[in-house]
């Protein structure tokens, strides 16, 4: 069934693609080509093996900040990230402990061949939105920087920017680390995650 929808969904992009090339041009679309062009902005490169470091069954040391001038709150948790959907996505999977209440999360990276940027979508248990952003690579292809936007409903402020870093830092090891970006006062960290290979 899935392989069906996505053949169609293929099929329909490049009718889609065929039918804006018909109404610029007199001339009818090279199909072959055109199949060619999705194939190449379609598959997985280069970027999606950043991606691919970090999959795998993880060991969390979690630290939060909620008053910078004061020692972070400590827990511990479990992940497990996948390479998906024919290795274009890094599915993630979180479980542990946030302010003392169970907390679940999950989301998706992908690396956006045609916009040419990291994209990702999350969402979990502590509230109902999803959290949207999207960023580059270091030169060195071990660190991503995701900028995005997010709400705080208890205090009513609406589209703050944060910024995310996911930096590998050994072939059993990341961090991922989240900032808000506070105007005029630089970058506050308010949550790292050290992440270790489960043995």
């Amino acid at each position: 069934m899935f392989a069906r929808m996505a053949r169609f969904t293929a099929c329909a992009a490049l009718a889609l693609a065929a039918g804006t090339a018909r109404a610029d041009s007199k001339a009818a679309p090279d199909m072959d080509a055109l199949m060619k062009e999705w194939a190449k902005w379609s598959s997985p490169g280069a970027p999606h093996q950043l991606l691919q470091k970090m999959a795998g069954k993880w060991t969390l040391k979690q630290k939060t900040w909620m008053d910078p001038s004061q020692p972070p709150m400590e827990t511990t948790g479990t992940a497990e990230l996948a390479m998906v959907l024919g290795g274009r996505f890094l599915q993630q999977h979180y479980t542990g402990t946030m302010m003392g209440m169970p907390f679940e999360g999950s989301g998706l990276v992908g690396y956006d061949n045609f916009r040419q940027m990291y994209t990702s979508s999350w969402a979990d248990n502590m509230g109902t939105a999803m959290m949207q952003s999207h960023g580059a690579a270091n030169a060195a292809g071990t660190e991503i920087t995701l900028n995005g936007l997010m709400d705080e409903p208890a205090t009513g402020e609406k589209d703050k920017k944060m910024r995310q870093v996911l930096r590998v830092t050994g072939p059993d090891a990341f961090v991922f680390e989240l900032y808000n970006v506070v105007p005029g006062q630089g970058d506050m960290k308010v949550l790292e995650i050290t992440h270790t290979r489960a043995k």
